[in-house]
């Protein structure tokens, strides 16, 4: 099984894992947008996330095709890994949290930056909308002639 999650947001799709290795198959996990990670300042420690899980762990970009190698090589070969030693209550959604924030910290994970939003809305102080310049209804409703109602 291949397991790909965002490496921009692992603390929170870390959760997905446990379920999946939970079914004792061979998984492999892919921590996809590990270019967009870097980019923003994140890092983690792909070795040490896979000792902590149990399973193989790669950093990939699938946008950039970087890193799928070893995906290509998991499939054709199936390796098996153990399953870690410890897996949470899967009902038990803030021990399942508590779980993933415990992987990632062992992992060395350091979540990026926010990403920045390409096209920001923002008013100076001369553009911002004005009382004055407003049409309001409620103040000038219309004539009967004007709403066509004659």
């Amino acid at each position: 099984m291949i397991l790909i999650l965002d490496s921009t947001n692992l603390g929170r799709h870390l959760m997905l894992a446990a379920p999946i290795l939970a079914l004792g198959l061979p998984t492999m996990i892919v921590l996809n947008m590990a270019d967009d990670l870097h980019r923003r300042g994140g890092e983690v420690d792909a070795a040490a996330l896979s000792r902590q899980l149990g399973a193989p762990v790669v950093l990939a970009s699938a946008m950039r095709d970087e890193g799928l190698e070893p995906v290509w090589e998991f499939l054709a070969k199936c390796d098996v890994a153990p399953l870690p030693s410890e897996l949470p209550a899967l009902h038990d959604v803030p021990k399942c949290r508590a779980w993933a924030a415990h992987i990632g910290r062992h992992a060395s994970y350091l979540a990026p930056a926010p990403p920045v939003d390409p096209f920001p809305v923002t008013f100076a102080a001369s553009e911002a909308p004005h009382a004055a310049d407003r049409d309001d209804a409620s103040s000038n409703p219309p004539s009967t002639r004007q709403r066509g109602l004659t």
